[in-house]
């Protein structure tokens, strides 16, 4: 997963996913292969449960390495301070230990918190990639999840690759990503069929509503639009109608 500062549109997106998640979803994915657990550190950050911080320090202790602990150690410094160098610490522990590529991002965390790493100072590109992280995690925790625009679309379902099975997507479903046809870059939305019903597989040209977080995301999109519809892989292709 990119970061989510690369799509402005992207950041409420998380964010609002996020706060709707269920507690012990974003825990579990904490405890996650790679991909699952980089995209829970971004989670964890809009939650206050008392139990969010132990469950984002676990998971950076017996992280992937340098894929996953610069989010992880930024999640961890913006929700615990100087309680999250324990855990970074151990986690330079394990990484040499498990011959993982070397994170820097983690050294520089500590440097942060007022710690110093065994490793001896960070470098400046590591400082760089930490505070960029940081950055980014401080963007989506106040982000403003607010629906701010609308528009209208028809979006007719790919075929299912072969090795995946087709699924139902239940209506009001957050992590959504429109991309516009041609774009670098994609619009997180809310997507619900008119009438109100779940995103059915194989069913082709479903008029469905469109919210979004931000009145520029109908910059992007005007009606005419063909876009491209992607919820963790391609799910289909359409067009913006109004």
């Amino acid at each position: 997963m990119r970061l989510p500062r690369e799509s402005a549109e992207l950041v409420p997106s998380v964010a609002a996913v996020g706060r709707g998640a269920p507690f012990q979803d974003i825990v579990e994915m904490l405890r996650s292969p790679w991909r699952t657990r980089q995209v829970a550190a971004w989670f964890s950050v809009v939650r206050d449960e008392p139990e969010i911080l132990p469950a984002v320090l676990g998971s950076l202790r017996t992280s992937f390495g340098s894929l996953t602990a610069p989010a992880l150690a930024a999640a961890a410094v913006l929700l615990g301070g100087e309680r999250a160098i324990p855990a970074l610490l151990d986690y330079q522990a394990a990484e040499t230990e498990r011959n993982f590529a070397v994170s820097g991002a983690v050294s520089a965390a500590l440097e942060y918190v007022g710690a110093t790493s065994p490793r001896g100072a960070a470098s400046d590109s590591a400082r760089s990639e930490f505070r960029r992280h940081l950055d980014v995690a401080n963007e989506i925790r106040n982000a403003d999840t607010t629906v701010k625009a609308a528009a209208r679309a028809v979006i007719t379902r790919l075929p299912a690759p072969k090795d995946r099975p087709s699924f139902t997507l239940a209506a009001q479903t957050m992590s959504f990503l429109l991309l516009p046809n041609g774009g670098e870059h994609g619009v997180g939305c809310i997507i619900t069929p008119v009438p109100d019903s779940p995103v059915v597989p194989s069913e082709d040209g479903i008029p469905v509503a469109l919210d979004f977080w931000s009145t520029e995301a109908l910059d992007q999109l005007p009606p005419g639009t063909a876009v491209t519809l992607k919820y963790g892989r391609y799910l289909g292709t359409g067009y913006i109608t109004s």
